[in-house]
């Protein structure tokens, strides 16, 4: 995947498809917005791309999370459309024909219903169609705006495979290379189908209106998955996804205390803008080498031995051969109990031994 970060470098080479939106938490809203896109870049023979706009202080995934998720999905362009005076001045119809039409040859725009662009948010999906008309394309909605729409988890459903390098998903295959995402449910589908679009002018572009997916009669978005994150609620965060909620990076040396109470860590220090849930202890499943384990994980400042900043601490079961320096990712399934301070190291030993058992018996009852 090609990622585009400086604004004198956003073009591409012949025609693409493409969708629009801050895309800070890549949730099964956003998966709709994406899996649209890819269908529509294999239907019309163009690059399928995603611009990111605005700036995000806290977000759900780290930028290398973000743009490994992308690539997995396959997502041929990522544009991280850059916060400069350029941009937040550019008036939305001049960043149509400047950036979406001249630089990117743009054939088919995705987006959702509330979307916002341009100095002063003055472009919508409403500009966006009229431009693409006058251009000579077509426009069409998928659905209407106001009608809930929700994937079902358990109904088999219209996908798209993606391939990729790495595999961050629900639906990913064992091997690590292929990946499903979710767009709408059968009878969705079908009226869908129904509604066709007019040919592509040679300079225009359609535009496709994805209604707001729900889940529990609520519309999933990333301040609903921030809020539920927030107060550990994993299993609600992972529905809302579609997958677990995870962190990733490099395993680093840490002071090995765990192994002298025999219980040998992996130890991550996510980036300052990565969203963690409460600190406290996590029941994981974890990928190192392309092997999957599970583990318990603390997550926090470590305070019965006086740690100093925010980590994530991972025990693996089963696991003895030495991985620092290695790609480590972690998948946080379960929120076991809040982080506390022990008397000394014998205590702490003992209550690992407990999560231990009590994460053994959780993994033993559930599908993983």
């Amino acid at each position: 995947m090609r990622i585009i970060t400086e604004l004198e470098n956003i073009r591409w080479d012949g025609p693409t498809v493409l969708t629009l939106g801050k895309f800070d938490g890549l949730h099964r809203g956003h998966q709709a917005l994406i899996c649209r896109v890819l269908e529509k870049a294999k239907e019309l023979g163009t690059s399928p791309l995603v611009l990111s706009l605005g700036i995000s202080r806290e977000s759900l995934f780290s930028k290398e999370e973000k743009r490994k998720i992308l690539a997995n999905w396959g997502v041929a362009g990522h544009i991280e459309c850059p916060f400069v005076p350029a941009i937040i001045t550019m008036e939305a119809t001049d960043f149509v024909r400047e950036i979406l039409v001249g630089r990117l040859h743009v054939r088919h725009i995705v987006a959702g219903p509330d979307f916002r662009f341009g100095y002063q948010r003055r472009g919508d999906v409403e500009l966006l169609k009229r431009m693409g008309r006058e251009l000579g394309g077509s426009s069409k909605e998928v659905g209407s705006a106001g009608e809930d729409r929700k994937t079902n988890p358990g109904v088999k459903v219209s996908e798209v495979t993606c391939t990729g390098d790495e595999t961050y998903g629900d639906s990913a295959s064992k091997d690590g290379n292929e990946q499903r995402i979710l767009v709408t449910n059968e009878s969705e589908r079908e009226a869908d189908n129904s509604c066709k679009l007019d040919g592509i002018g040679n300079y225009g572009f359609t535009v496709d209106v994805i209604p707001k997916l729900r889940e529990d009669g609520e519309i999933i978005s990333s301040r609903r998955v921030r809020s539920l994150l927030a107060e550990g609620r994993m299993q609600e965060v992972e529905k809302l996804l579609g997958f677990p909620y995870f962190v990733s990076g490099e395993i680093l040396h840490g002071r090995r205390i765990g192994r002298t109470i025999g219980f040998p860590t992996t130890n991550l220090i996510t980036p300052p803008e990565k969203l963690l849930p409460p600190n406290g202890v996590y029941f994981v499943r974890s990928e190192v080498n392309g092997q999957e384990h599970f583990g318990i994980t603390n997550i926090g400042t470590k305070p019965t031995v006086d740690g100093s900043f925010v980590g994530v601490e991972t025990h693996l079961f089963e696991l003895h051969e030495e991985i620092y320096g290695e790609r480590q990712k972690v998948e946080l399934l379960h929120f076991a109990r809040p982080e506390k301070r022990f008397a000394g190291l014998d205590e702490l030993r003992d209550q690992i031994s407990r999560d231990m058992a009590a994460a053994r018996d959780y993994f033993a009852h559930i599908e993983v």
